[in-house]
């Protein structure tokens, strides 16, 4: 699904865009969507995803540029390596998708597991970010998003680090947004909750996933893409808004930690 937006994203947003974790899910569908509104885009995903070919794809379909780079953004100098794809190039938006989840207990979880969540979910976007905003700030415009989650708000069972993770991207985004909009710069806390992809899709249940009311990936999209430049955070699909608002103003905090936590058991334990 793609959707005309009033705006235009070429000259808001243009004339590159960086897509981090744009193989599948909601990053190929945020590479299809602004590739169909004239961006050129860079898309950054994991070794061996077949990045080259998708995004010859969207070039041919969309008369866009594209460059691809395959990378995993645990590493240390993954921002060392987009800046030499980058060259001059102007980069008017970020998106940043790319996390890494593993379900389980804490303590069942290996360390290095609960650091590459921090690399991939906290440190490479907050690097990506510094490398990126001070030009969108210098020229008057541009955008940022970073993808969050529901499980952000509060602890989860789980997916403790995890959640703790998106809580760092959503606080940083809005953050960000106080201190940029006043200089030309849109940054969202896109705010997604269980979202048909195919780490979705391999990680839950087949008996399951019903139960937790999946959006689809394009549709998650076309809300962010329409929100950016009116808030600094947007929570994709109206029955997540609405479990939102029972969590968090007619729930205490004791009692959405068990909600939230006892749900994720019940889907994941």
């Amino acid at each position: 699904m793609t959707k005309k937006y009033e705006k235009s994203w070429s000259g808001r947003y243009g004339p590159w865009c960086v897509v981090a974790g744009a193989s599948t899910g909601i990053g190929a569908s945020f590479s299809e969507q602004l590739a169909a509104q004239g961006l050129n885009i860079l898309m950054v995903s994991l070794m061996g995803t077949r990045l080259k070919e998708q995004a010859d794809d969207l070039s041919q379909r969309y008369g866009v540029d594209t460059i691809a780079i395959e990378m995993d953004l645990a590493d240390g100098d993954c921002v060392d390596i987009l800046r030499r794809h980058l060259g001059d190039r102007e980069v008017g938006l970020l998106v940043y998708v790319a996390c890494h989840s593993v379900i389980g207990e804490f303590l069942q979880t290996s360390l290095e597991d609960k650091l590459k969540i921090l690399d991939v979910n906290v440190r490479s976007p907050l690097q990506f970010v510094a490398e990126l905003a001070p030009a969108m700030k210098q020229r008057g415009r541009g955008g940022i998003i970073l993808m969050s989650s529901l499980s952000g708000f509060q602890g989860t069972a789980m997916v403790a680090t995890y959640a703790a993770s998106k809580a760092f991207d959503t606080v940083l985004a809005e953050g960000l947004w106080a201190e940029l909009n006043p200089h030309g710069v849109d940054v969202l806390a896109a705010v997604a909750g269980a979202t048909h992809t195919p780490t979705f899709d391999a990680l839950t249940p087949a008996d399951k996933r019903s139960s937790v009311f999946p959006m689809q990936a394009d549709d998650v999209v076309v809300e962010v893409l329409g929100q950016l430049g009116k808030c600094p955070t947007h929570i994709a699909g109206r029955l997540n808004r609405w479990v939102n608002f029972v969590l968090r103003r007619l729930l205490s905090r004791r009692a959405a930690i068990r909600f939230i936590s006892n749900n994720t058991k019940r889907v994941y334990q």
